[in-house]
């Protein structure tokens, strides 16, 4: 301040201005210009990337919002599944909570020519399990989803999973039969549609009980076709599981400590594909029916001899 008024005095008595530079008082011009160039751009480029993401975020929720619409449709199916999307998808799913993924039982695939439709039926103890059996099967699948799986985050997961043929369904409710006639076109058009007849999934790896519903669409797709349907059974087992501490959580929060977490459960896995089974060699009697299509998936796991689990309604293999 004492060298600022001795120049600003100086400047007073004798009306010349005060050397610029070290001694100075002020900064030289062609520095201050080059600071105040380098701010603007960067301003400029602050505001162009928080345009560009305000541009992103809008047209996010745009198209959540168109899908959640569509989700309340009884009769709306998705287009068929794109490769790259799936692609996309799945693999960053695979990669962030998997691993490697190990393919047993592939030559059953070749008793299911692809021009023909069929029923995936699979244990659901990840919320990998569609990315793994995408992976392991070269099919364009559509997936049984529950609707309020697609509804999370404002539609975001439906936004997300876009393009990848996930079919809602409400599990409970009295739409949840008339969905089946959905299921059961799509199929008798030749499409291949992948569901887990535990009706949920279930983190600690046990497998539990099956529902009906396999049954009820395998039949209305064979009457609608003619002809019997394939069911292919899957087993997809995991090198680690979250444990039922997360199960136990309850929806969203154990899908976020999961996707949070996915690589401290990154163990691999392994896919085990059984033989085909025709709609016609099922038993009459739907509780046998289900019965036998549990026990040709619990089968496939080499280890389904281990009883862990002696609860009424829970299988008792992992």
């Amino acid at each position: 301040m004492r060298l600022l008024g001795t120049r600003m005095t100086a400047y007073y008595r004798t009306g010349k201005r005060p050397l610029r530079g070290k001694l100075g008082c002020l900064p030289e011009r062609g520095k201050a210009e080059k600071m105040s160039i380098a701010g603007w751009l960067i301003r400029g480029l602050v505001l162009a990337g928080g345009i560009s993401l305000a541009g992103q975020i809008i047209r996010v929720a745009k198209s959540a919002n168109e899908e959640l619409q569509k989700l309340d449709q009884l009769d709306y199916v998705p287009a068929e599944p794109d490769r790259e999307a799936v692609r996309r998808v799945y693999s960053r799913t695979i990669a962030w909570q998997v691993g490697k993924v190990e393919v047993k039982g592939i030559e059953n695939l070749d008793k299911c020519p692809q021009s023909e439709p069929l029923i995936i039926i699979s244990n659901h103890s990840s919320y990998a399990d569609p990315s793994v059996i995408t992976c392991a099967i070269d099919r364009r699948i559509y997936w049984m989803t529950a609707i309020g799986v697609l509804k999370f985050a404002g539609g975001l997961s439906a936004h997300y999973l876009k393009g990848c043929g996930a079919v809602p369904i409400e599990i409970a409710g009295e739409n949840a039969n008339k969905a089946l006639w959905r299921f059961s076109r799509l199929i008798a058009a030749g499409k291949t549609l992948a569901l887990f007849p535990e009706g949920w999934i279930h983190l600690d790896g046990v497998t539990r009980d099956f529902k009906k519903g396999v049954i009820l669409i395998a039949r209305k797709s064979a009457k609608l076709l003619g002809r019997p349907v394939r069911i292919l059974p899957i087993y997809v087992r995991y090198g680690k599981y979250p444990g039922s501490f997360v199960s136990n959580i309850g929806v969203p929060f154990d899908y976020l400590i999961t996707l949070i977490t996915g690589p401290l459960s990154r163990a691999g896995s392994t896919v085990y594909i059984g033989e085909p089974i025709l709609s016609d060699a099922l038993p009459s009697d739907s509780d046998a029916a289900i019965k036998l299509l549990h026990e040709k998936v619990i089968e496939l796991n080499p280890e389904y001899l281990e009883q862990c689990d002696s609860k009424p309604g829970r299988a008792e293999y992992r």
